[in-house]
């Protein structure tokens, strides 16, 4: 297992990473997002050895690694996969698998698993990105490491293929029962693949919880905006129930004072009826995205919000609508500032 605790990681004067916490247990997967700049690339590479840390400790199995006593990236047993892939453009695919391995029956294996066995022979600049990618992913698994780093690993291929892949490398971690930390920028990925996410900035993880968790019930204002759309709306709160201009909608919060709130509105939580002479929205904008349709609308009292809709309710720019909020839905409410 490993485990991490109070891990700082300086660069010049710079705090890069500030008193990071958490563990991973045997098999699990744990997503990390956030803003550029916010470390997350760092902490991939403290847990790999290739920076130094300033404070804490990491350890997996049977080693650990702090200030006063570094271990080599080698001696770590972690596997690193790249959004770059870097393989040696020289060496055949196999080749490339079975660097520095004595016996090459996991490369076979995993080579079989990942479907690129027909492809042994080729060299790289020979292979397309998403192959590219297997491959770099199998001669990983190949050495048998005890965690698994992945820096973007699917940022440089077209989304179709991210589709597919991103599957294909969960299910292979599963199968080999081995943890994996992956770094994306790629949101939908962070909260279909993982069974953690951790969302960070400036160095700290504000929220570390289970995908749905931190979109249906983000624990700060941070979270709320940057995962998904967000919009907030004011309400009054009271035992649970808050009441705002689209109506009365029940909140999932806790250690929430009773009184001014502000209400986290998601573009499904939103009903839109195009035939009401009741209207209380504007139509401002539309955009397509092939199922569904994302339009923003300006509230009578001056608060935009984001709905999405099916593909076929079709709204104009300019076109009055009356808007309401789904009653079943809860609500995540924050304190009004």
């Amino acid at each position: 297992m490993l485990e991490i605790s109070n891990l700082s990681v300086n660069h010049g004067d710079n705090l890069i990473i500030d008193r990071l916490n958490f563990s991973l247990s045997s098999d699990e997967i744990l997503m990390l997002v956030g803003p550029t700049g916010c470390g997350k690339t760092t902490i991939l590479n403290a847990i790999a050895g290739l920076v130094a840390i300033s404070n804490g400790f990491i350890r997996l199995d049977d080693w650990e690694a702090n200030p006063r006593h570094d271990v080599p990236p080698e001696k770590r047993n972690v596997g690193m996969v790249f959004q770059d892939f870097a393989l040696f453009p020289h060496l055949t695919v196999l080749e490339n698998v079975c660097f520095r391995l004595k016996d090459r029956t996991l490369a076979d294996k995993w080579l079989n698993l990942l479907g690129i066995t027909e492809l042994v022979r080729s060299k790289p600049k020979h292979l397309s990105g998403g192959e590219k990618q297997r491959v770099a992913l199998a001669r990983a698994l190949a050495h048998k490491p005890r965690l698994m780093l992945l820096d973007e690993p699917l940022s440089n291929l077209d989304a179709a293929l991210k589709e597919s892949l991103r599957w294909d490398i969960r299910n292979a971690l599963k199968s080999a029962g081995i943890p994996a930390i992956w770094v994306t920028h790629d949101q939908a990925e962070a909260l279909s693949v993982g069974d953690r996410l951790g969302i960070l900035d400036k160095g700290k993880i504000v929220q570390l919880a289970t995908p749905q968790d931190c979109y249906l019930r983000p624990s700060n204002r941070f979270t709320a905006s940057f995962l998904g759309l967000a919009s907030f709306i004011h309400g009054q709160l009271k035992d649970g129930i808050a009441w705002t201009s689209l109506g009365r909608v029940t909140t999932n919060c806790i250690n929430i004072e009773d009184g001014d709130v502000d209400i986290l509105v998601r573009p499904e939580d939103c009903i839109v009826d195009a035939t009401a002479v009741d209207g209380n929205a504007e139509i401002i904008s539309q955009h397509f995205e092939g199922g569904f349709w994302l339009y923003q609308a300006r509230l009578d009292s001056d608060i935009n919000l984001q709905i999405r809709t099916h593909h076929n309710v079709s709204l104009s720019i300019g076109q009055r609508v009356k808007l309401s909020l789904v009653a079943h839905h809860k609500f995540t409410a924050f304190q009004s500032n």
